[in-house]
């Protein structure tokens, strides 16, 4: 998926940090030669007239117009009166046809975290187009997306997540690292393999380390169309979410692109994920992405010209020569 339109939700109380990760958003767009939707959600039980919902949202988007005008960067605003907000954003983000949903959110820990989630959790849990959460806490404004850890597992939305991570890393001139964790031998046989019970450790390690071979394989392969930088790491520990983040700051980077299932209604609501895990506590900002998604990106051709495009302006720029129009 070419991101191309890129929906930022503005709320009525964005705090300093807030509005300087919108800013980064800015920014973003810019580097994907993107227009931005700037979307108000009206919480409200009761529909309002439509001239005072306009005029108190204008007034809230209009400094974010004029930034966009500074920088270069196309905008329109959208306005929605809605009961639920999380909802109202996933709408908006349908019928302008976004494909990516940018939103700042804080990282709550314990349980005022699960109890009380946020809307930008419920907005991962139903959008079918990347969400990307802006991490509010432990990252430096303006971010610019230089290292993008891809967590890979051999599923479906791992691979959507590897598809989506690369076309952006590539359009951002980014590295990107591909990471496998290896559980526990306990883990490993309780929840993937019961007939090994009897199986030694050392036969259980050798087994896991030849499938982490082969997921890594499969995960470069699926990678290699992209002209990015690209390597495949993997590590062994308890706790596959915690571990994720944990290898993230080791790698040192700075965006996570994580698949999720994509499931819907009370089995989403109910079922945790290693995904909306690694979220909660990441230590840098998330891109989740939907096993839903079938972008046609991904046919042959259009993925081809779009590389030799980003190939052939990388060599202009070196070349100091005029990009061709």
């Amino acid at each position: 998926m070419a991101f191309k339109r890129i929906l930022i939700p503005i709320a009525n109380d964005e705090q300093t940090l807030a509005q300087e990760a919108i800013r980064s958003g800015f920014l973003l767009a810019q580097q994907l030669k993107a227009s931005l939707i700037l979307a108000h959600i009206k919480h409200t039980h009761q529909l309002l007239e439509d001239s005072v919902v306009q005029t108190e949202s204008s007034a809230l988007l209009e400094p974010w117009v004029q930034l966009g005008q500074q920088v270069g960067v196309t905008t329109q605003t959208c306005v929605l009166q809605s009961a639920d907000i999380a909802m109202g954003i996933c709408t908006i983000a349908k019928d302008e046809a976004a494909d990516l949903i940018y939103m700042p959110t804080h990282a709550r820990e314990g349980m005022n975290r699960i109890l009380l989630g946020s809307v930008a959790e419920r907005v991962t849990r139903f959008s079918m187009i990347p969400v990307m959460l802006m991490r509010l806490q432990g990252q430096r404004y303006p971010l610019r997306f230089e290292h993008v850890i891809v967590p890979v597992d051999g599923s479906e939305p791992s691979t959507i997540a590897i598809q989506q991570a690369t076309a952006l890393a590539m359009a951002l001139q980014a590295r990107v690292t591909l990471l496998h964790i290896i559980q526990d031998e306990l883990s490993y046989v309780t929840a993937f393999n019961t007939a090994l019970h009897n199986t030694t450790a050392e036969k259980i390690q050798a087994i896991m380390e030849q499938e982490a071979t082969i997921i890594l394989e499969q995960a470069r392969k699926i990678a290699e169309p992209y002209p990015v930088a690209l390597k495949a790491v993997h590590h062994q520990n308890q706790g596959v979410a915690y571990s994720i983040n944990e290898e993230v700051q080791q790698l040192h980077g700075d965006l996570i692109v994580i698949g999720t299932h994509g499931l819907r209604g009370v089995q989403r609501l109910l079922l945790s994920s290693v995904a909306e895990a690694v979220a909660h506590h990441a230590p840098v900002s998330v891109m989740l992405v939907s096993s839903a998604q079938k972008a046609e990106l991904w046919q042959p051709s259009v993925l081809g010209k779009l590389a030799k495009e980003v190939t052939a302006e990388r060599e202009r720029k070196k070349q100091h020569l005029p990009i061709k129009q």
